[in-house]
């Protein structure tokens, strides 16, 4: 489902990210390999076209106004996904997570900043 909505989402999606995601999908990569079952060139590969549709921003763009908020509602949540949340903020977009813990948590307080795959599906791969 995920590749669908990367690859097949009409109108085109569009993401953003912060540039540490790069470095955290090279940390990741002999993961993925191993649970693809593919060899790493491919993995390479797909890594490669997958991230060629992120738009990359620094993480010092980001106001200081969307890091405060993102550290207040993140505070008993996973830390290393402030940067994630401080982007959303920053963009005024909604932060696209398979994270459930994130996603409960963050309702939990009331913010309606993240969305799942299956809404981004059903809004823009699945025939209307």
């Amino acid at each position: 489902m995920v590749g669908d909505v990367f690859f097949n989402s009409r109108p085109p999606l569009v993401l953003f990210a912060p540039e540490m995601l790069r470095e955290e999908v090279a940390e990741h990569r002999a993961k993925l390999v191993k649970l693809s079952k593919r060899p790493s060139e491919v993995v390479l590969e797909l890594e490669r076209l997958t991230l060629s549709r992120v738009t990359f921003l620094n993480e010092g763009l980001i106001s200081a106004v969307s890091w405060a908020k993102a550290r207040e509602v993140m505070i008993d949540l996973d830390p290393d996904d402030v940067v994630y949340v401080a982007l959303a903020f920053h963009l005024d977009l909604p932060l696209w997570t398979g994270d459930k813990r994130l996603s409960k948590g963050l309702g939990f307080k009331g913010s309606k900043q993240t969305i799942t795959t299956a809404e981004v599906f059903k809004a823009l791969v699945e025939p209307k």
